[in-house]
């Protein structure tokens, strides 16, 4: 059930979509605020990437920092960049393997965005 500014979209490959979502949450993130402070979901790894590199030269330009966290790689250099990002692109399983050790914390989400 849609409610308040919730918005529901369908359209093919290649139209927009990520950077309808992408530019507003650069746009609001501050680079010297708070890390993490943008969440955004997706269901598998190769939508995690596509996110991010869709986004990655908006963020660049604004001097944000930009990090898809999935499952299949190391867990180290993953956690070490996920704490120093602005924005966070994670599948559900390694987002709730990170945060079970601690690798950052969600207190300061304020944007989410559920793919």
């Amino acid at each position: 059930m849609l409610k308040g500014r919730d918005v529901l979209a369908k359209s093919p490959t290649g139209s927009g979509k990520t950077l309808a979502f992408g530019i507003p949450i650069a746009e609001r993130i501050e680079s010297d605020g708070p890390r993490p402070t943008a969440l955004i979901l997706a269901p598998t790894r190769e939508l995690a990437t596509q996110i991010v590199d869709d986004i990655r030269a908006i963020a660049h330009a604004r001097a944000l920092r930009v990090t898809a966290v999935y499952g299949g790689v190391g867990l180290v250099k993953q956690s070490k960049d996920a704490a120093r990002s602005h924005i966070i692109v994670a599948t559900p399983g390694r987002l709730e393997d990170l945060l079970q050790r601690q690798a950052f914390r969600l207190d300061r989400i304020r944007m989410l965005d559920p793919r």
